[in-house]
């Protein structure tokens, strides 16, 4: 896969999303490059860092919010 247009702002998509993995879990990510030395608007994470953080989610018992509720509320009227 190449990118030859379009590269700064995949560079500038990759660095923020480095930075919010960083920032909300404390996983380290670098940008993603495709054979050309092109950036590619993906990141690159530990995938053993990545299960690490995981494996200790689940044993928090943490359910994932998906902001969609889990249709359990009653109407308050």
């Amino acid at each position: 896969m190449t990118t030859n247009f379009g590269a700064a702002g995949n560079e500038l998509r990759a660095r923020w999303n480095c930075q919010e993995l960083a920032d909300r879990y404390g996983l380290d990510a670098v940008p993603a490059y495709d054979q050309d030395g092109s950036a590619t608007g993906w990141i690159a994470v530990d995938p053993a860092a990545l299960e690490d953080h995981l494996y200790a989610y689940a044993e928090e018992g943490d359910e994932i919010d998906d902001g969609q509720g889990d249709g359990a509320e009653e109407d308050q009227e």
